[in-house]
């Protein structure tokens, strides 16, 4: 299952407002929730086989991620994204781990992550779980309308990255784009 999000903050009477966008898609061989159970994550962000990017250290499967979603950028004109710190640390990681926790897939309220990592005129979120693989996560995020679109957006030049695994191993994946 994968959902998509993203939300842009427009000033109305000089307040800031978001505005959010949800779309919901259900993929093509997605694999069914596993049955709840005390969740596990991977590590955080850095671990001793994890790979530089930028200032953060991901673990490979997010650098293959990030490697899938920069190609598939370069293939439609966009620019690459680089990866964000805060939107890495404080904002991907940290809700993958979450959804393990919890066991379904939920957006984070992105109005709140303007605060969290501030400079950011937009934002957008791709959640997913049951995906062994960034290949086919990627797959997964490039067969459906709002993840192609968040994947694609010329507005987004950041991006966070988050990944963990419950104790049963299914992967739960976090992209959140900045722009």
């Amino acid at each position: 299952m994968i959902v998509s999000a993203s939300v842009t903050r427009v000033l109305l009477a000089g307040a800031a407002v978001a505005a959010l966008t949800l779309a919901s898609a259900p993929v093509h061989a997605t694999p069914s929730p596993a049955r709840p159970s005390a969740a596990t994550s991977a590590p955080a962000v850095a671990t001793s086989t994890a790979a530089k990017a930028g200032s953060v250290s991901l673990r490979p499967p997010l650098v293959k991620v990030l490697a899938r979603v920069n190609a598939v950028r370069a293939k439609h004109d966009a620019k690459p994204l680089k990866i964000h710190r805060c939107l890495t640390v404080t904002v991907a990681q940290p809700w993958a781990v979450h959804l393990t926790k919890i066991r379904k897939l939920v957006h984070r309220d992105l109005a709140k992550v303007f605060d969290m990592c501030p400079g950011f005129s937009r934002l957008g979120e791709n959640i997913a779980y049951g995906y062994p693989t960034a290949a086919s996560v990627m797959n997964g995020w490039m067969h459906s309308a709002g993840h192609r679109k968040n994947i694609l957006s010329k507005s987004y030049t950041r991006i966070g990255l988050g990944l963990a695994r419950t104790s049963d191993g299914t992967r739960y994946w976090v992209q959140n784009f900045g722009g």
